[in-house]
């Protein structure tokens, strides 16, 4: 049975849940440069106001990056899993998609990005 402090303990539990799920959800701003890395070294980088398609064609890696309309998706890929390319567009500060078998990372960055500790 429960009793009345259990219940505001959840209840108060069940709301620091929802404020931090918000703040994950609307805490990152706008980006407007994309970088892509390859083995962790930057291999370029691009504005998001400019529509363009990035192509990585060296050694055993081949990738298609589009940007468009502020957003960035991974097109293709010769990596066999193909979840960078499943992911789809990505478009605010902070968001990454990954292809690990290629080591290829592509990063948003943006003016203001906000900690969800800090605020």
């Amino acid at each position: 049975m429960l009793k009345r402090g259990d219940i505001i303990l959840t209840a108060f539990l069940l709301i620091i849940a929802m404020v931090l799920a918000g703040l994950f959800a609307f805490g990152h701003s706008a980006a407007d440069t994309v970088e892509v890395l390859i083995d962790g070294k930057l291999y370029t980088s691009a504005s998001l106001d400019t529509p363009q398609t990035i192509t990585i064609d060296q050694q055993n890696r081949y990738a298609v990056i589009e940007i468009k309309d502020k957003q960035v998706r991974m097109v293709s890929a010769n990596c066999p899993d193909k979840l960078c390319v499943k992911q789809g567009y990505i478009s605010k500060a902070g968001q990454s998609i990954v292809c690990l078998p290629q080591k290829i990372v592509i990063v948003l960055k943006g003016n203001k990005t906000y900690d969800v500790i800090t605020g």
